[in-house]
């Protein structure tokens, strides 16, 4: 199943981050961290189409702003790259071993 959601980037602004995100984990600078909701649980698999290919995103994090399930916010390495991307609504949908959904 593919359904559509709204993805906003954002980057990481504070003195003294750690790299350590809500979940715990600590964040891979090469990795895509996903920030979501409270309706999706910690390690939720989701694949979702970037720059035309699919790419496996985890949630990781959350976001305060986000109150949808519909939404996700993708942490990226620079402000420029927040910029660009800005809001988009993109295909998602859940990894192909994955079968938990929102709670």
């Amino acid at each position: 199943m593919v359904w559509t959601m709204l993805v906003t980037a954002y980057v990481r602004t504070c003195d003294g981050c750690t790299g350590t995100v809500a979940s715990g984990t600590e964040r891979d600078e090469n990795a895509l961290v996903v920030a979501a909701s409270r309706h999706w649980a910690f390690g939720t698999c989701l694949e979702a189409a970037i720059d035309n290919r699919w790419q496996r995103l985890v949630v990781e994090d959350r976001g305060k702003a986000i109150d949808r399930k519909n939404e996700l916010d993708l942490l990226v390495a620079t402000e420029a790259e927040a910029v660009a991307w800005g809001r988009k609504e993109i295909p998602v949908r859940f990894c192909n071993d994955y079968e938990r959904g929102p709670r």
